[in-house]
């Protein structure tokens, strides 16, 4: 085939090969390499004589590639580019080595690069701004960027149309191309696990006039459906698995308003018992009193602050404080964990100050306190010296069931023991389901049998009792009580302020008689009182006393003292002499004088009787070394054939009577400086 040399050719508008050869052109550089042809199909190929069924083939090392050239001007001469197969029959757009890919507009305004890794940058950028992360592996591979002037911002639009509330508008699906089912749907196999919605927000069906959005993020559990989880709605509300909604929280069946729409709603459908919201602090070292906190207030002020964290000793705390009207932070309840797991108290604060102070504390025991910071009683309540209020007040608005107010102390058998205010009856005490105890409105006091009794006493103490019942006075124990050890006190006294029982106007006292042990107690009953001329505040002296013997003694005055006592004697076949008292502790001047008066009856008979009276004096000599004594009988009145005689021998008082000789006698002695014991006992 004849080549034609360099010519410019003109006019020509189709160029055909020599009748009889294959309807193909083709054009050669050096004489015989074939560069371009055309084929009868009008296919052409450029680097191949087969074009196949393409109508432009481009083959080779760089298939399709320019650089602008060097008097271009447009375009970065420094990227490359190719149009090529990758061997495996796939179409490529290739860059030269470590270039990137270019778009750009009115042949000067870079508008889409990829760059060398792969990423995506619009508007001219440079590079990837936002690969700061400190790790290569989470760089961004799409990035939208403005003008790079500030205030000036990239913008990525994905669009819908609808004039329907809550129809979507647009949707970015998150795929895992492994998952085995291809579908990017909502099914429990979609390879599609979290999508961002946008959804229509109007009130009518024309979106036109204006239109507001809705943002949903979901996501899929393995094994199951997409689910919305998070609603960012046009109102400026966030909810978790459902929209915020007026009226959630609905006051208005006991006269309130509904609530207005909730900023924040989560919803948790009840079923998996899940926590509804978690918010964490990682303290790094965890330190003590490190932890959480939630604000719940008005702008910078007024609210209240919920918090939670470690307290000291590796153990939990939590608060719920106040906030006050310029951001300061109060005590208001306080939790504070065991050690190791538990609730070790909580604490309740108020007060109206920069700090609060504790009232209520409930221990780890179970122990309740207020005011007080270690309570040891079940319910244990500490008055303030600065605070005159009642401690503990019951209060009632109505007359309900005979009582104005009631505090109960029950126990398991079901019988109450309850205090009741009545405003009648004043102040009630109830045991075993019955009234034991009132203070009447005017302050009387009524103890006993009080159930269904309208005749009530007029003194201040009024006791209803039978049997042995009545009122006991005991000491505290604390080792056997040694003689004269006073056991009780009831005194009198003409001013209660300030005085007690050791200067009271009058008192009755019991008083151990020797020293006491598990075989013996001897007791005296004492009397005292004040003579004339004895002012208030001094002591009162003894002026009666029932020995432990049953004899009783008046004291006159602290040197004079009378007894009396009775007893009955009898006598067998012959005389028989009895002592009867003895004088103890006498001093040199000691007196006494006896009366005695007595009956008597002979045997079983009682035919025989025989009344008199005894009357005889003792004194001490001056020296204190002996005793004289004179007798002043006066004989028996009736039977007298019955020897009996009354002397004083010494200092002991004797009885004298005949063989079968019984009597009772009445004996009365008034003693000078000195004691008398009864013999008799």
């Amino acid at each position: 085939m004849a080549v034609i040399g360099v010519k410019s050719i003109t006019g020509i508008t189709s160029i055909t090969n020599a009748a009889g050869g294959a309807d193909v052109l083709t054009f050669h550089s050096n004489n015989t390499t074939e560069r371009v042809r055309i084929t009868a199909a009008g296919l052409v190929g450029i680097g191949t004589d087969n074009p196949g069924s393409n109508k432009l083939q481009v083959q080779g090392t760089s298939a399709l590639y320019g650089n602008g050239g060097a008097s271009a001007t447009w375009g970065d001469k420094s990227y490359l580019g190719a149009l090529t197969y990758d061997g495996t029959a796939q179409p490529v757009i290739r860059s030269a080595s470590s270039k990137g890919l270019v778009f750009q507009v009115n042949q000067s305004t870079e508008a889409l690069k990829i760059n060398s890794t792969g990423q995506i940058i619009t508007g001219g950028g440079s590079g990837i701004s936002f690969n700061n992360v400190g790790n290569s592996s989470f760089g961004s591979f799409f990035e939208v960027n403005g003008t790079h002037t500030i205030d000036h911002h990239g913008v990525l639009g994905v669009s819908g149309r609808t004039n329907t509330n809550n129809a979507r508008v647009g949707l970015i699906q998150f795929l895992n191309t492994e998952n085995s089912n291809s579908s990017s749907t909502g099914n429990a196999a979609s390879r599609s696990l979290a999508h961002i919605s946008v959804y229509a927000d109007t009130s009518d069906t024309n979106a036109g006039d204006d239109c507001g959005g809705r943002i949903v993020i979901g996501t899929k559990g393995e094994a199951a459906a997409m689910n919305d989880l998070l609603f960012l709605t046009s109102d400026k509300t966030v909810g978790i698995q459902a929209i915020p909604a007026v009226g959630d929280l609905n006051s208005t069946a006991t006269g309130g308003a509904a609530l207005s729409e909730p900023k924040l709603y989560v919803y948790d459908g009840g079923t998996n018992g899940k926590y509804n919201l978690m918010i964490r602090c990682n303290s790094g070292s965890d330190a003590d009193n490190t932890g959480s906190a939630i604000a719940l207030n008005h702008s910078n002020d007024r609210g209240i602050l919920i918090e939670g964290g470690r307290w000291s000793g590796n153990r939990s705390w939590g608060a719920i404080k106040a906030i006050d009207n310029i951001g300061r932070v109060t005590d208001g309840i306080a939790i504070r964990g065991g050690n190791g797991a538990g609730i070790q108290d909580i604490r309740i604060y108020t007060g109206e100050a920069v700090a609060t102070t504790e009232r209520l504390r409930i221990t780890s025991a179970g122990y309740v306190s207020i005011n007080a910071s270690a309570p040891d009683h079940m319910f244990h309540i500490k008055g303030t010296s600065a605070n005159n209020n009642p401690i503990l007040a019951v209060e009632s608005d109505s007359w309900v069931s005979g009582r104005s107010a009631a505090l109960r102390l029950a126990y398991t058998d079901g019988n109450a023991r309850e205090i009741r205010g009545h405003y009648e009856h004043g102040l009630q005490f109830f045991l075993n389901n019955g009234e034991a105890l009132r203070i009447n409105t005017d302050n009387k006091l009524q103890m006993g049998s009080i159930n269904g009794n309208t005749q009530w006493g007029t003194d201040w103490l009024n006791i209803e009792t039978g049997g042995d019942a009545g009122i006991s006075i005991g000491r505290l124990e604390g080792g056997s009580p040694t003689s004269g050890q006073v056991l009780g006190s009831y005194s009198f006294q003409s001013a209660i302020g300030g005085q007690g029982a050791g200067s009271a106007e009058a008192k009755i006292q019991a008083v151990a008689a020797e020293n006491m042990s598990g075989t013996t107690a001897a007791t005296d009953m004492v009397f005292y009182t004040k003579q004339s001329g004895t002012g208030p505040g001094s002591a009162p002296a003894e002026a009666f006393r029932i020995n432990a013997q049953g004899m009783t003694c008046h004291t006159s005055t602290p040197t004079t003292k009378v007894y009396a006592f009775a007893y009955p004697l009898g006598t067998g076949g012959s005389t028989t002499t009895t002592t009867i008292a003895t004088i103890t502790n006498p001093t040199s001047s000691c007196l006494a004088v006896a009366t005695i008066n007595w009956s008597s009856s002979y045997g079983a008979s009682g035919s025989t009787r025989s009344s008199g009276q005894f009357v005889c004096g003792v004194r001490r000599s001056s020296s204190g070394s002996a005793w004289s004594s004179s007798t002043s009988e006066v004989g028996p009145a009736g039977d007298t054939s019955y020897s009996i005689d009354c002397v004083w021998n010494g200092q002991t008082l004797q009885v004298t009577r005949g063989a079968w000789l019984n009597f009772v006698i009445d004996v009365r002695i008034c003693v000078y400086n000195g004691t008398i014991t009864n013999n008799l006992i």
